[in-house]
């Protein structure tokens, strides 16, 4: 069982699906950090990513800042401002509000995104 813990812009979606498509990685939970986007558009992606994956797994927001709480400085990039490219509102849609990520990372860890939550 695997913990992935990433900042869904384009090259995490690649990675869970791969993830969720490769029969012996048995995804645990996801925790969705501020990276390539803000936490709170990153846990929206990889929700809709796991529900359109198929994986039924836990997902929880991370942080906002880097370790050492400076802000994170982002500019113009292929992700977009939705961090897909402008397809986010393809995703599935959920209703609710994010778990705390922290306490879903125990084990295994694999990371696509920030180290913040490891």
């Amino acid at each position: 069982m695997w913990a992935i813990t990433c900042d869904p812009g384009i090259d995490d979606a690649v990675a869970l699906a791969v993830a969720a498509g490769e029969p012996e990685f048995a995804v645990a939970a996801i925790v969705a950090a501020s990276g390539n986007v803000p936490a709170g558009t990153a846990w929206r992606n990889a929700v809709g990513m796991a529900a359109l994956l198929g994986l039924r797994v836990p997902v929880g927001i991370g942080a906002e800042v880097s370790l050492d709480g400076t802000r994170i400085m982002r500019g113009p990039t292929s992700h977009g401002a939705d961090g897909l490219g402008g397809l986010a509102m393809r995703l599935p849609v959920h209703q609710g509000a994010p778990a705390d990520g922290a306490p879903l990372v125990r084990g295994d860890v694999v990371a696509t995104g920030p180290l913040t939550e490891v």
